[in-house]
């Protein structure tokens, strides 16, 4: 069984109520929910959240099932693995541990049909525990606060690896890949605890290679626009919101 599992909060800051914007002409978290319902490999769509209004939009789009979470006092602060575990405790209680989790964030919604799929038949096809989007880095720009001006660290133009050990710096730009949101995780109530549990040691997991215009994020205004720009242009390119099902109903060869 493959479950996703789509976390939504009420209490956005920078933009109010951002998961029910509307987002090419529907709300924003409508598009993960279509996505993962029209997925040929996914069973179940679960949304997780702590508000009414996106509730209902989450069964308006076709959510299989709604996870109602706390209104935790210190949501602000605390990490967005907060309520994917409290999901997968839920989830735990009714179908055991032995199943396929794709965790899907709505502030990155610019997925083309198929991309979910294609992380999930990665994971299977070779055997993988956990599979996320990485999308290649072709440039490393990094920069000192210095207050009032800021002063070039490292700058790798020709994908070079740096590492600076005088305290100021410690980085190297390993694979030359940014982590996307999408992470596709096998044995999941194990293995998200055990992702989870250390994120300073190096990780090792499998990855599909996704496209350098998915990694901008719906944080800020100017970032939600663009957003939209992106999903108009590379993704919906002027078909909507039905390409998902389209993409369901086609015949596979």
């Amino acid at each position: 069984m493959t479950i996703a599992i789509i976390p939504v909060r009420g209490g956005s800051k920078r933009i109010p109520r951002k998961n029910v914007k509307e987002f090419c002409g529907h709300p924003l978290m409508a598009w993960s929910v279509v996505a993962a319902r029209w997925s040929k490999l996914i069973d179940h769509v679960v949304v997780s959240t702590d508000d009414d209004e996106m509730e209902e939009v989450a069964r308006k789009y076709g959510a299989d099932e709604i996870i109602r979470r706390p209104d935790w006092p210190d949501a602000d602060e605390a990490a967005g693995n907060r309520p994917l575990l409290h999901a997968v405790n839920e989830l735990a209680g009714k179908y055991g541990t032995s199943w396929t989790m794709v965790t899907m964030f709505a502030t990155s919604p610019q997925r083309l049909p198929g991309d979910l799929d294609g992380g999930i038949q990665h994971m299977r096809k070779n055997g993988l525990q956990n599979v996320v989007g990485m999308s290649r880095k072709r440039e490393t720009f990094i920069y000192e606060d210095k207050e009032l001006y800021a002063q070039s660290v490292i700058r790798d133009k020709y994908q070079q690896h740096f590492e600076l050990t005088s305290g100021l710096v410690n980085v190297i730009t390993a694979g030359y890949y940014r982590w996307l949101q999408t992470i596709v995780t096998d044995d999941s109530d194990k293995s998200l605890n055990d992702g989870f549990r250390n994120t300073t040691k190096q990780e090792q997991f499998g990855y599909v290679e996704t496209r350098p215009w998915q990694i901008p994020e719906t944080d800020t205004q100017e970032e939600f626009e663009l957003c939209e720009l992106i999903m108009e242009h590379y993704v919906l390119k002027g078909r909507g919101i039905e390409i998902y099902e389209e993409y369901y109903n086609e015949r596979t060869e």
